[in-house]
């Protein structure tokens, strides 16, 4: 999860996904420290469903982010990328 939400603060950094995919990282990444909790603690009642739930949720949200469409590129971003296409071209 830790890798999922620093995946995305990138991803949204650069522009290629909108900002509300960082902020359903942060629940995913409780929901983890939690299933380990509980899994430390033995209360397989609660972990094993909770774990099932999250793998429906990380599908989930993968499958939103695949079928969304791409936000607009921030103008700082389009400049420097302009910068960067002309400076390959000379």
């Amino acid at each position: 999860m830790v890798l999922h939400l620093l995946t995305a603060a990138a991803a949204w950094r650069g522009g290629a996904v909108a900002g509300n995919t960082v902020l359903h990282g942060l629940p995913m990444l409780l929901l983890t420290f939690v299933q380990a909790a509980l899994g430390f603690a033995h209360v397989r009642e609660l972990h094993v469903p909770l774990g099932v739930l999250m793998f429906g949720a990380s599908v989930m949200t993968l499958m939103r982010v695949r079928t969304q469409p791409r936000p607009r590129p921030r103008p700082e971003a389009q400049a420097q990328a302009q910068a960067q296409n002309e400076g390959a071209t000379a």
